[in-house]
């Protein structure tokens, strides 16, 4: 008889730590915030050259997870066991606010260095219209520059 419960004992504590992984497996989806460095990452995406639209992808899914995080209980309890995860959903959710700065320095250096070259071609135009032609050739240069 004592065999027996100590089976079913056995058994029990089983499951539940299978519960308790299956409900850590929610967490471990996040675990490539930490695993993967910021900094090496973010500079293989920077020479791609990708588009604002890009970042924006990037930015739009690492506010999602710290929403979803953010929502979820800071406590669960699984049949005999409560698991609390108020530090690690503060974590994860911290992790991810990191990513967003990381890409969003990124992204304010690869606008930063459009801006400035789009800028230097507006000047130069502007430059090149504002001459008053005084011969034919010059006059059609002017209206290259403008078409």
């Amino acid at each position: 008889e004592v065999i027996r419960l100590m089976m079913t004992l056995t058994s029990k504590i089983q499951q539940v730590f299978g519960r308790i992984n299956k409900y850590l497996d929610i967490f471990r989806r996040y675990d490539s915030l930490w695993k993967k460095d910021k900094k090496s990452t973010l500079e293989k995406f920077a020479q791609r050259s990708p588009s604002c639209g890009k970042y924006d992808k990037e930015l739009v899914l690492k506010r999602k997870i710290v929403t979803e995080v953010s929502a979820m209980p800071t406590e669960k309890d699984l049949d005999f066991v409560r698991i609390t995860v108020g530090q690690l959903v503060r974590e994860v959710a911290e992790h991810a606010g990191k990513w967003i700065l990381e890409i969003n320095k990124h992204l304010n250096l690869s606008v930063r260095q459009r801006l400035l070259d789009m800028n230097e071609l507006i000047f130069e135009f502007s430059s090149n219209m504002d001459q008053e032609p005084d011969s034919l050739d010059e006059l059609k240069f002017v209206l290259n520059v403008i078409g």
